[in-house]
């Protein structure tokens, strides 16, 4: 059984930081508290549509709304401690996510990949409502009506990467309409430094919002995540912004390991809680995880590595300004390109990934992006998002030739050697694949490794 609930647990209601003051709260001295409460205003609660109820034009709590002791007991069939922390509050969500563009939330993976699976029932993760504004207004009292311009459903999942080998868990959801009167939160595309002081904004366990203070970046050697020391991130913290100043740099996806001791890193069992000889269900901190001589540290996506989000963030300000670049239109297509390629997509969503690659990159050539011709040509080969068709990708390639784009040397070259849109010959494949070598092309060894069969 676990150790009893001893520790300091720095998560606080927002209104609590309003009532007693920043300089209370260790990290959030020299912040501001509207900026504070702004940001918060643009973090969502991911729940389920059947835990809210339509009353006219608002929407309210449903029946199968808990509080977190109700839960807690149902699940452990035991007491949760009379001393824990938000005991008393109602559990709406599953998760958090947070706005980055006016229709565009970010959020984790996993999250909605285990909505009975993000690949092929995408009819379940219409389901999803994103609730903006579910907090505490003050310390007994918790807002439970929004209105329609709180509440928004899911349209669907424009990226995503869920890689557990990576640790990249990270997933970028259209809404059905953009968001009203909520500012989208800055991020900070820079990768963020070792020791660095951050806080968190989420829905732990599906709370009303919460403020982590007093988290610390332990770790950032790897290029996909960094580690974060705190004291407690409860499940259903996913998908929470870690903010460094005023800027959002990674996306909470993931806690300390299970232990053999502690068989749940987010609540577990005590028989003496808080020496009363009680047996009761408590929160799990930090100091409890450290106690077992494990790491007690939360893995966040670094920002700095989610390209397609900051293309699409740059498409919605050319968009605005009524220009759409032929390079960000490249970028974006040649992302779904290799994602397709590299078999980082399966199902319904593969197909979709055809499609934009195929409409992003032929939207960049005539845009004048000479660069996407040769990727042109890979689509209409292989009939990615278009009719397989080797004759219009051979006079892509050829074309790119011409205007000397150098990825198109090593593709004619592969069209002669394999007969792709044009006949197999074996001499204009070799003029090619030396023209390559010298030149020093993309995708052309230097040392010449088929010379045995081009001699």
């Amino acid at each position: 059984m676990g150790m009893q609930s001893t520790y300091l647990d720095r998560r606080v209601n927002i209104c609590d930081v309003r009532n007693s003051g920043l300089k209370n709260y260790k990290g959030l001295e020299k912040f501001n508290l509207e900026d504070l409460e702004n940001k918060a205003k643009s973090v969502a609660c991911m729940t389920f549509k059947e835990f809210l109820t339509k009353n006219g034009p608002y929407y309210q709590f449903s029946k199968n709304v808990q509080s977190l002791s109700s839960r807690l007991s149902e699940i452990y069939g035991t007491p949760f401690g009379e001393d824990e922390l938000f005991k008393d509050e109602p559990i709406l969500g599953q998760a958090t996510a947070f706005l980055v563009a006016p229709d565009l939330v970010l959020t984790t993976a996993h999250v909605v990949a285990l909505c009975r699976s993000l690949l092929e029932q995408e009819s379940e993760l219409k389901k999803f409502r994103f609730v903006f504004g579910f907090k505490m207004e003050d310390k007994s009292n918790c807002k439970n009506v929004f209105e329609k311009s709180d509440v928004y459903k899911l349209k669907k999942v424009v990226a995503y990467c869920y890689d557990r080998k990576s640790k990249r868990d990270w997933a970028l959801i259209r809404l059905t309409k953009e968001v009203v009167g909520r500012t989208p939160l800055p991020l900070d595309f820079n990768e963020v430094s070792e020791e660095a002081d951050v806080y968190i904004m989420g829905h732990p366990s599906g709370l009303p919002l919460k403020l982590s203070y007093g988290a610390q970046v332990i770790n950032s050697k790897s290029p996909n995540y960094f580690e974060v020391k705190m004291d407690s991130a409860p499940k259903g913290s996913s998908g929470s912004p870690v903010f460094l100043n005023n800027k959002v740099v990674g996306i909470l996806f993931a806690g300390p390991a299970k232990t053999s001791e502690l068989q749940n890193i987010s609540y577990d069992i005590t028989n003496n809680y808080r020496g009363r000889n009680k047996r009761r269900c408590y929160t799990v901190t930090s100091h409890h995880i450290m106690s077992k001589n494990d790491r007690p540290y939360y893995l966040c996506n670094q920002i700095s590595q989610l390209e397609i989000v900051q293309m699409y963030l740059q498409k919605y300000e050319n968009k605005s300004r009524n220009i759409i670049n032929g390079d960000l239109c490249y970028k974006i297509g040649n992302f779904y390109l290799n994602a397709i390629m590299n078999d980082l997509v399966q199902g319904t969503y593969r197909e979709r990934a055809m499609n934009k690659a195929f409409k992003h990159l032929n939207k960049a050539f005539e845009k004048g992006s000479l660069q996407a011709l040769p990727k042109l040509g890979l689509c209409y080969e292989r009939g990615y998002g278009t009719d397989a068709d080797p004759i219009k990708a051979f006079q892509c390639h050829q074309k790119g030739y011409v205007l000397e784009v150098p990825e198109s040397l090593y593709q004619l070259f592969r069209c002669f050697d394999q007969g792709i849109g044009a006949y197999a010959d074996k001499s204009e494949a070799k003029k090619y694949f030396m023209e390559g070598v010298r030149k020093e092309a993309p995708n052309f060894p230097k040392p010449l490794i088929r010379l045995k069969w081009l001699w």
